[in-house]
């Protein structure tokens, strides 16, 4: 919704209107609740005003976007009462303990009063004797090494000094409190300051007193509260770049508070600070399961713009750490949203001296998001890949089709185009071709369009793969196919699929009418008699369950198969199941170096019976422990 300006004028004589019905905040609530509280209470207001009120801000791991909104109506409402004094810096009546940080940075302000749901958590003991609870010297101690990392490390530019603006002195304010569980921490977007064009604000941090009530940090609360210092603390430095990223127009409504970039980069600084936390786990799924979608897109949840982080990550990873200082150094040059418009190409640019474009790197992305979980290649794409969630398909979740499976030939465009998840403007969806079936040269053609005459900017990336050997070297398509043309890959022998990367790579073409299509010509190759391929003939059984010996067989005609190992005597060891590949299909068939038992066997030598139909194959293999 856009909102014009005789809406803002019908919104001031609304404020005659002075009565809320919903709860405003009270000291009762956890400031999660108080927000919640805020944001309906803002909501009705902007109703009874004349204005649309828009979906509130989730509220999940970090408060800062729901500060970001309740800012916005209070830009758009004028200051409200029960909700500007919510809006308010704490004060020292509420908090009356204060500790210093040992390197200067930081004030931590806490209570100890009893009754009080803000009261510390005292369990961690006063050890050094000093009068301190220990819990604010930790939360000290955590700030100073983030302080650390993200300004002396990374070369961030430090908070705005809030002395002058509400703060009492340099130091930065951390408010030890009830956060209540939904949302780790909260970063206050405090006092607009400007500089030229950009608006800047001063900004105060609030932190849970009791970590142990989060969800799988039980046994380790101090690992919540460190990664939320880390994404919260570069909340801080954000606003002292831009506080107005995330504003797409210049009324800066409710309605246009989207601050996916601000999250992004906040959850790679957790990573970034504690890669052996990996908090950023959890939300995966929520990102992963919406790939199709445009990376400015939060969903419902809000879950997904945390699990959007992979983007920095990986992208950090590929081109170097200094990577998102430079775009939010760009995005602190131009009002507005800047990181798809200019802030992102700009900071590749300089990174690698002008070697890499977004076109590049977004499709390079692209590829590793699909190489996840059982997909992962070691030493390949994300580090930690292995452990992430997957996107998923049509075999896992038919309502999510965004990879597609191919293995007959041809494939007409009328088949090609049927699919409700197109990808927006960055977003991505996923081609897989099995090369079972597939001559030496696989054929297609592609054509990306829309509804309207703006050209379109399809790009396809094409890579092949050995779906069974995690270990085996991808062949890679240095083109990066456009909107229309021919695309052909040839050499196939060693990979048994072919993964086609679709994505819109212009950001400005964000409509929902964009689509694609493709044909496959009929390269199919008829098989005329059995073959079984040994892929490997020595088998190392200390690497372990996740490698395997294997054999390929692939039948003339639609057949029984099973694979059976005997050892040098004669007996049998181990004796797969049977299966029933159609004629032509390429079927692996695997021995994890254990008997039928489930028992690892010795070294030595040992005989792989193949059987199709009524035709064995015989062949000798070594293992060795």
């Amino acid at each position: 919704m856009s909102l014009h300006v005789s809406a803002l004028l019908t919104a001031f004589v609304f404020l005659v209107i002075n009565s809320f019905s919903y709860a405003l905040p009270t000291a009762a609530m956890s400031r999660a609740e108080q927000l919640a509280a805020a944001l309906a209470a803002m909501q009705e207001r902007a109703a009874l005003a004349g204005v649309e009120p828009e979906q509130p801000a989730a509220l999940v791991k970090c408060g800062l976007p729901a500060v970001f909104q309740l800012r916005a109506y209070e830009k758009l409402l004028g200051k409200q009462a029960g909700i500007s004094e919510f809006l308010a810096r704490p004060t020292d009546a509420d908090f009356p303990e204060i500790y210093d940080s040992p390197g200067g940075h930081f004030k931590i302000h806490y209570t100890t009063a009893a009754g009080d749901r803000d009261r510390i958590d005292e369990s961690y003991g006063d050890h050094n004797s000093n009068g301190v609870p220990d819990y604010p010297e930790i939360v000290a101690l955590v700030c100073d090494s983030v302080w650390d990392h993200h300004i002396n490390q990374r070369g961030f530019r430090e908070p705005i000094n809030d002395q002058n603006h509400g703060g009492g002195d340099a130091r930065y304010d951390v408010y030890i409190r009830d956060v209540g569980g939904q949302v780790y921490g909260i970063t206050w977007a405090d006092q607009a300051v400007a500089d030229g064009p950009m608006v800047k604000a001063t900004s105060w941090m609030e932190l849970d007193n009791h970590y142990e009530q989060y969800q799988g940090y039980d046994t380790r609360p101090l690992d919540a509260m460190r990664v939320t210092v880390a994404h919260e603390f570069l909340h801080a430095i954000h606003l002292a770049y831009d506080a107005e990223e995330l504003c797409t127009d210049a009324n800066c409504t409710p309605a246009l508070q989207n601050p996916y970039w601000f999250e992004m980069s906040s959850v790679w600084a957790e990573e970034d600070t504690y890669d052996n936390i990996n908090d950023y786990y959890l939300y995966l799924e929520f990102y992963l399961d919406q790939v199709h979608r445009s990376l400015r897109y939060i969903s419902e949840t809000g879950l997904n713009i945390y699990g959007a982080a992979l983007m920095p990550i990986y992208l950090s990873q590929l081109y170097g750490r200094d990577l998102v200082r430079l775009v939010w150094e760009r995005c602190g040059e131009v009002p507005g949203e800047n990181l798809l418009s200019g802030a992102l190409q700009g900071a590749l640019d300089e990174i690698s001296g002008g070697a890499v474009d977004l076109e590049k790197a977004w499709l390079e992305y692209g590829k590793a998001l699909f190489f996840t979980g059982t997909r992962a290649r070691p030493g390949k794409f994300f580090e930690e890949a292995a452990n992430y969630a997957m996107v998923p398909d049509n075999a896992g979740s038919p309502l999510r089709p965004y990879i597609r499976y191919y293995s007959q030939y041809p494939v007409t465009k009328q088949q090609a185009s049927d699919n409700a998840f197109l990808p927006s403007e960055l977003g991505f969806n996923y081609l897989v071709f099995s090369t079972g079936t597939i001559d030496s040269v696989f054929t297609m053609n592609f054509e990306g369009a829309v509804s309207t005459p703006i050209p379109t900017d399809w790009r396809i990336a094409m890579t092949g793969y050995d779906r069974f050997n995690l270990n085996a070297p991808l062949k890679v398509d240095p083109t990066h196919y456009q909107n229309f043309g021919l695309i052909q890959e040839r050499n196939l022998t060693a990979v048994t699929d072919l993964l086609g990367v679709v994505t819109i790579v212009n950001p400005e073409l964000r409509r929902k009418d964009n689509f694609y299509r493709f044909e496959v010509t009929n390269t199919s190759v008829v098989i005329k008699e059995n073959t079984v391929t040994f892929v490997n003939t020595k088998f190392l059984l200390s690497e372990g369950d996740d490698h395997a010996f294997y054999v390929i067989v692939q039948p003339a005609a639609k057949a029984q198969v099973n694979m059976t190992i005997f050892n040098a005597a004669g007996e049998e060891v181990y004796q797969s199941g049977t299966y029933e590949p159609a004629a032509g299909e390429r079927y692996p068939i695997q021995w994890n170096g254990r008997n039928n038992d489930r028992e690892e066997v010795a070294s030595g030598v040992y005989v792989v019976q193949v059987r199709i139909g009524d035709e064995t194959t015989h062949k000798k293999i070594l293992v060795i422990r």
